[in-house]
């Protein structure tokens, strides 16, 4: 991904659309009781989503006219990411995972029948399915390629339409033309596929990286990342015409695409435009805040704010002030948001339990059984601290439980920043937690790009906050790793020299890679916690790097030689590879949606030179875009820089799910 399409999509507020048919009539509200763990989808008068915990998640439908929340799957797995189509729900599923350890099938369910069955019969991984008159696409991630499939439910067809070498990523599907981002050659462009024509076709060609692509009615709309802003563009399959459907000095992301209606994105507020004029009218949502998602159908939009789905009109969202509320539905749900005059908010002890602060940065989740009995919770908000070398990012947030109850269970904690400013990369961004000396300790946390949150569990921390560690390196300014370094130290996992210097291009020690892989995956609480054994000959509890390497040893994601783990020798890339796939199959190992991809090496110029005991970790590294190779080689007996370093551990820490 380029630098350029990268600030876009930093600039870019991540919001999320789903286009739906007929919703019902009536303008009003619905409270979805059980947490959505994905977007939520809708045609029609019905709303799909997935929700559960753990390993194991369900597919939940929603009836929009009558209320009724219904669970339609119930298996030890995932059944995940579903989409919704009249009596149709298809969604990706994993229960065959003993069978085919990380891949998905896509599963069809008739709602009226009450039936289901798979329909992606061949050998892959397939991915998020779109359904739309009677058909279903989705992506199959194998070998290497990422190919769209198209299933047909009236001829019960499955056939690949993408032609070879696809990457397709962000498919959208009006019914008979499916649109997505291609990245097979140097930058990201847009395809289409006419299902009536069956014909693909590339409708970019690099005048920067487009991406997002929405299609409806034949019309194609995606975002265009060039000379420091993005803009919106228009294709129209019919006519071969293409338009350009936004100006000005702002970044623009399209969102939702109805009845030639746009929902734009234009820097931090909402604007709709139309596809034959350029309006950019803004429009506002109940409450004045963006929603996590926003949906679109003729002249209605729905919102959603996480747990009640509101119906509006366009009418309405465009002359509403930011005061304006519609009421929420007289129900009661797992999630209480009404907040009691002294008590705070009642958190139930035999029911899982959802609080949310005022603004909706952050969020509570208690799992049954978090309390022995009842409790009431008070959220508050302080000021951003302000801390030499930190930029604070959000407001300080604590909770108190009446009567001083500790909680039984950790408490899932997330913090979303959608809705808060930062000029820099929200990768950098962190989550504290403040000691009574207002000192700071890191938290460690995954993070949704989908919905701009960073998410951990608690025990004993009830005071958190989000900031920005800054260190900047006097030798990095022109560097090609700068980024991929900044967000490193930033999340203080690797540092620079007493001088200010980084020294990218010096190599770096096996000790060294190892201190850096482990504190990315651990605490300095955590790491302390583990017993000091004296594995290795040459490793004395006394040396600096010691207790790093006796958690690498003990997890086994190193075994040394003869006894001995040669701390300084210098590590080659090779070993660092070794190093860090072993490290994400203990991490991974419980979690049923791993999936190591592994590649044919036989293209490198420098295959044979990896020694066999590494050959079998480099597929991984390399199947999974860990490791990409110079010129067309490896380099395995190369000695690792500290650049090469950060890079290798950035990009393994995006697979992760920690940047």
């Amino acid at each position: 991904m380029t630098t350029q399409r990268r600030k876009i999509l930093l600039l870019s507020i991540v919001l999320v659309l789903v286009i739906s048919s007929t919703v019902f009539s009536k303008e009003g509200s619905v409270a979805i009781r059980t947490q959505p763990l994905s977007n939520i989808k809708i045609d029609g008068n019905n709303a799909v989503w997935m929700a559960g915990s753990g390993g194991n998640l369900d597919i939940y439908h929603l009836d929009l006219t009558t209320g009724v929340e219904t669970q339609i799957t119930n298996d030890p797995s995932i059944q995940g990411y579903p989409d919704i189509w009249q009596n149709y729900i298809a969604w990706q599923d994993n229960r065959n995972y003993l069978e085919s350890p990380g891949n998905y099938d896509i599963y069809l369910y008739d709602i009226e029948k009450k039936t289901e069955q798979k329909i992606s019969n061949i050998e892959g991984s397939h991915r998020e399915p779109i359904i739309k008159n009677n058909r279903v696409v989705w992506v199959d991630h194998k070998d290497g390629n990422k190919d769209i499939m198209l299933y047909d439910i009236k001829n019960a067809t499955l056939e690949r339409v993408s032609s070879d070498g696809a990457q397709a990523f962000g498919l959208s599907f009006d019914g008979n033309i499916i649109t997505w981002m291609d990245h097979r050659g140097k930058t990201f462009d847009i395809y289409i596929y006419d299902i009536s024509k069956k014909e693909e076709k590339q409708i970019t060609y690099g005048l920067g990286d487009e991406s997002d692509p929405i299609v409806n009615n034949g019309k194609v709309v995606w975002m265009v990342g060039y000379d420091g802003f993005s803009q919106v563009y228009m294709y129209d399959t019919k006519t071969d015409l293409r338009t350009k459907l936004t100006v000005g000095e702002e970044n623009h992301r399209p969102i939702a695409f109805s009845n030639n209606m746009l929902l734009v994105i234009e820097n931090d507020r909402l604007v709709i435009n139309t596809t034959d004029r350029i309006t950019e009218q803004p429009i506002t949502s109940p409450g004045g805040i963006l929603p996590k998602q926003a949906f679109i159908d003729n002249d209605r939009v729905i919102w959603f704010d996480g747990n009640t789905l509101v119906v509006d009109s366009i009418d309405n969202a465009l002359n509403r002030k930011p005061n304006d509320k519609i009421p929420s539905p007289n129900d009661t749900t797992i999630v209480e948001k009404i907040k009691e005059e002294k008590k705070g908010m009642l958190v139930k002890a035999d029911k899982e339990t959802i609080l949310t602060s005022e603004d909706g940065v952050l969020t509570l989740k208690f799992q049954k059984g978090s309390f022995n009995k009842d409790a009431y919770i008070t959220i508050n908000q302080k000021d951003k601290l302000q801390k030499t070398s930190y930029t604070p990012i959000s407001k300080v947030y604590s909770w108190e439980v009446e009567g001083n109850i500790k909680p039984l269970l950790p408490i899932e904690v997330s913090m979303n920043y959608s809705n808060i400013n930062t000029d820099d990369n929200p990768r950098k961004l962190c989550m504290y937690s403040l000691n009574k000396d207002n000192s700071l300790k890191r938290i460690l946390s995954n993070r949704n790009h989908g919905n701009n949150t960073l998410m951990t569990k608690l025990m004993d921390e009830n005071n958190i906050t989000l900031m920005i560690y800054n260190k900047a390196f006097t030798d990095m300014n022109n560097h090609w790793a700068k980024e991929t370094v900044d967000v490193i130290s930033s999340h203080e996992i690797i540092n620079g020299y007493t001088d200010g210097s980084f020294k990218p291009n010096k190599e770096i020690s096996r000790a060294e890679f190892v201190k850096i892989l482990v504190s990315s995956i651990y605490t300095e609480e955590e790491i302390l916690s583990y017993t000091n054994k004296n594995v290795f000959n040459d490793v004395s509890s006394e040396i600096w790097a010691a207790p790093y390497i006796n958690i690498a040893s003990q997890r086994g994601w190193i075994s040394g030689y003869n006894g001995n783990f040669n701390p300084n020798q210098l590590i080659t890339r090779e070993q660092m590879v070794a190093i860090l796939i072993r490290a994400n199959e203990d991490i991974e190992a419980n979690n049923s949606n791993n999936h190591q991809t592994e590649v044919d090496l036989s293209s490198y110029k420098d295959t044979e030179k990896i020694s066999t005991w590494a050959y079998e970790a480099m597929k991984k590294a390399v199947g999974n875009g860990i490791i990409q190779g110079n010129n067309n080689e490896l380099q395995p007996l190369k000695n690792a820089t500290r650049a090469e370093a950060a890079t290798i551990l950035y990009r393994y820490l995006e697979k992760l799910q920690r940047l």
